[in-house]
């Protein structure tokens, strides 16, 4: 018996090596080996399991015309998606973590005998095998949790952001002063303890993390962006609070483990005087440094649906301002805050990422999809000749 070719050894290996465990510590690798599985496209969990779908039916017609030297190179993409989501999947545990674990190292294993079908052109065998895999890859994709199988876009547009999975400590030494400059300590850590480094986390509107604060009576709203310092896990920013009472930080970050943004918060106090939440009425119109800034929802609001929006910014002699700058990787960055002071709303403006020396205007267009019903507040920064602003709106969702 002549021995195995090269491509044969090969193709009867099981595919075993991107199953190993990888610890927190070593992110960064982590980022850099999973592009070498799946490339830069698949982010998140829901990615690679539709890139599994596309797989699992390009497997389904190769098998139907008998182009069996197609298996091979399906089964490898389809195993490395695997091994992806597998490494990716930090919401399952328990006994579905070990039925998920068991049933990806299976399909695996089982590959080299696949494969060998395929070669033997054993076209009946290999018919039975094939529908093995299918309810191997249901029993995996019901391990999850449907939100979890979503599109990296899909999470974007169809989901509030998720229960933090990272926790937010406060410097418990902090004293904050209305109308004073501070330097804002904070710690960041999973739910095991680990601090979490800047390589823990994915970049978005050009920064890994966004602190958001506003006080309670819905004015006092400021963007920052932290740093690290050299202890690991704590993050450092100059913070100047314009008004007493408690302020929210919301810190905006998106783990690169799970790849869907996460605001854990905290409550700060600053001294003096607390201010009540105002009843504000709804407000499209916001007049902010010689530009009117003008709101369209064709729609309305509701609660859990997707509503198109357009902000129409004009100068003070009513021409409209087309000389936008980009702004943290857009030329508009929004956030909305529903009357409960907690629930953050996602806002996308729509458009591709402009350059640099990118101008736009004198439109803004956005979808929003208030998690809750209730009275929200809009914020739009927005940068004109190397000055920024800060527009805010009021708006009504419907329940």
């Amino acid at each position: 018996m002549k021995p195995p070719t090269p491509l044969l050894l090969f193709l009867l290996l099981p595919v075993v090596a991107p199953l190993i465990a990888v610890e927190p510590s070593a992110t960064a690798t982590l980022r850099a080996s999973d592009e070498a599985l799946c490339g830069p496209g698949i982010t998140t969990v829901g990615d690679a399991w539709e890139q599994i779908g596309v797989e699992r039916a390009t497997l389904g017609d190769a098998l139907h015309n008998q182009q069996f030297d197609q298996v091979p190179q399906r089964l490898a993409v389809l195993n490395s998606h695997l091994a992806f989501m597998r490494r990716r999947s930090v919401m399952v545990w328990g006994e579905d973590r070990r039925v998920l674990d068991a049933a990806v190292r299976q399909v695996a294993e089982a590959t080299p005998r696949l494969n060998q079908l395929a070669l033997s052109a054993r076209h009946s065998e290999l018919r039975g095998e094939v529908i093995w895999l299918s309810g191997m890859l249901d029993t995996i994709a019901a391990r999850y949790p449907d939100e979890a199988l979503l599109t990296s876009t899909n999470v974007l547009q169809q989901l509030p952001p998720a229960t933090p999975s990272i926790h937010l400590v406060q410097d418990s030494g902090l004293h904050l002063v209305a109308g004073h400059d501070h330097e804002l300590r904070i710690g960041l850590f999973t739910r095991e303890g680990n601090p979490v480094l800047l390589d823990d986390l994915m970049e978005t509107h050009g920064a890994r993390l966004h602190a958001l604060l506003l006080n309670r009576s819905f004015h006092d709203y400021q963007h920052l962006h932290p740093t690290p310092t050299d202890k690991p896990g704590e993050y450092v920013m100059r913070y100047r609070p314009t008004a007493a009472g408690n302020h929210r930080l919301w810190v905006e970050l998106q783990p690169l483990r799970t790849g869907r943004p996460e605001f854990p918060e905290t409550v700060l106090t600053v001294e003096g005087p607390a201010s009540t939440p105002p009843d504000d009425p709804p407000s499209d119109r916001a007049d902010v440094g010689g530009f009117t800034c003008q709101l369209a929802i064709p729609t309305g609001l509701r609660a859990g649906a997707i509503s198109d929006a357009q902000i129409t910014i004009i100068d003070q002699y009513g021409r409209p301002v087309e000389r936008l700058e980009p702004l943290m990787g857009a030329f508009a960055h929004l956030v909305g805050v529903m009357d409960d002071w907690y629930t953050v709303v996602h806002l996308h403006p729509l458009g591709p990422m402009p350059t640099p020396t990118a101008r736009g205007g004198p439109t803004i267009d956005l979808r929003i999809r208030p998690s809750r019903g209730g009275k929200m507040r809009l914020f739009m920064q927005f940068r004109v000749d190397g000055h920024d602003h800060t527009a805010r709106f009021v708006m009504n969702a419907e329940q």
